[in-house]
């Protein structure tokens, strides 16, 4: 997946919105396995280094504002539960303060969770330098009114053309904004209808837009909702489809890392002895041997007879042939 965030998303992560922190990390695992290609311009760098402080300032003015009423008529002072109640109040004061104050600190010190997620997914973005062609077909853009973006505004600009200057040609593009300065005004799912037919002429491909990572992940990953059951599918995947002996051990290496495993997983993985010959190859290796017969003892239930027969006697031939 070829993918672009805008810088709204990013800075969503300090505020109030429907994404959480676990929408991060289940993107982070998707860049660092190599199936998605994030693309990152100095645009969306620059803009979110400029704003986040002030997002942060805003959400943290949103917890400052929400008080409770520490003051009741006096007709409440002599009854049951008066004094619980304002004891609960002064607790929740107090907790209040000691929570703003470790997030001005966490921020100043840019050690919120949100801070390492992105920082690791900025360093392993693909990334769109600005260059002078760039620069100048933004500004052309801009001058003559085209999509994307805001009459007052050249950032809109200066994305697109990175990315139609750096996206593969074939290759299709997501993008996940907030904005809807991409999207059609007759659908706001769907990208505007001037940008659409230039990227299809350009690019040969097209571009779908989402709104929020969450429902990204929705509709590529509808069954994983957290980063570590998406980074054990892609493990599983990394092993069905390894094409050398050194793949093949690297993946036996991470999967033994997990413990639990669904009957259809397993299955999976134990078709892998017989269909991809790097692993059927290396079967008799101690680390391959040792994991598929662990997996063919505790899922051997799910698999036909026959099937099970087959893998046991080609892992013994293979044990048999190491000696």
């Amino acid at each position: 997946m070829h993918l672009f965030l805008d810088t709204n998303i990013y800075l969503a992560f300090y505020k109030l919105s429907g994404d959480d922190l676990e929408e991060l990390r289940k993107l982070a695992v998707t860049v660092r396995s190599g199936r998605t290609v994030l693309y990152l311009t100095d645009q969306v760098q620059d803009e979110f280094r400029r704003n986040r402080a002030g997002t942060i300032s805003e959400s943290l003015k949103v917890v400052e504002a929400g008080h409770l009423p520490t003051s009741y008529p006096r007709l409440f002072a002599n009854l049951e539960g008066y004094t619980g109640l304002r004891a609960t109040l002064d607790l929740f004061e107090r907790q209040r303060h000691d929570l703003l104050e470790a997030a001005r600190e966490a921020a100043l010190g840019q050690t919120l969770h949100a801070d390492g997620l992105i920082q690791e997914l900025f360093e392993t973005a693909r990334r769109l330098a600005l260059s002078d062609e760039v620069w100048s077909a933004a500004q052309s853009r801009y001058q003559r009114g085209n999509p994307p973006g805001k009459k007052d505004s050249i950032g809109d600009a200066i994305n697109w053309e990175s990315l139609l200057a750096e996206v593969p040609d074939d290759e299709g593009l997501v993008l996940v904004t907030a904005d809807k300065d991409y999207a059609s005004k007759l659908d706001e799912s769907v990208l505007d209808e001037y940008l659409s037919a230039e990227w299809s002429e350009r690019k040969h491909s097209t571009v779908s837009v989402q709104t929020s990572l969450t429902a990204l992940f929705r509709e590529h990953y509808p069954d994983i909702r957290l980063a570590a059951d998406l980074e054990k599918e892609v493990a599983i995947d990394a092993l069905l489809t390894s094409s050398n002996f050194r793949s093949t051990h690297r993946a036996i290496q991470t999967l033994g890392t997990y413990v639990d495993f669904t009957p259809e997983q397993a299955v999976t993985m134990l078709e892998a002895t017989s269909t991809n010959s790097q692993v059927r190859q290396i079967l008799q290796d101690d680390d391959v041997r040792a994991f598929f017969t662990d997996l063919a003892e505790r899922f051997g239930d799910n698999i036909p007879p026959a099937e099970l027969a087959t893998l046991r006697g080609r892992m013994e031939e293979q044990g048999a042939e190491a000696e």
